[in-house]
């Protein structure tokens, strides 16, 4: 439709998401599984810009743990949703 959805999330906030994504190496179809998990979209454009903000601070928090040596892909396949993330 070309109007911005003014409640929904930016572009900037969708291309942090994806560069994040792709730092910590979260391959596509877990990164859909958690949306739909955390949020019940499948989509980072059906986010609103509150929830895109959480989401990416979830992945800073998870980025510095990579940093720091943690191991990424036992957080991301845990059932229980990252830290501070829920709703």
């Amino acid at each position: 439709d070309g109007e911005i959805n003014t409640t929904g999330s930016t572009a900037a906030q969708r291309q942090k998401i994806h560069i994040l994504l792709n730092e910590l190496g979260i391959p596509d179809q877990a990164y859909y599984a958690e949306l739909e998990k955390l949020y019940g979209v499948d989509s980072s454009k059906k986010l609103n810009a509150s929830q895109a903000s959480e989401y990416i601070d979830a992945l800073k928090r998870r980025q510095r743990r990579h940093e720091r040596g943690s191991p990424i892909a036992e957080e991301s396949e845990s059932e229980e949703p990252p830290e501070g993330m829920l709703l």
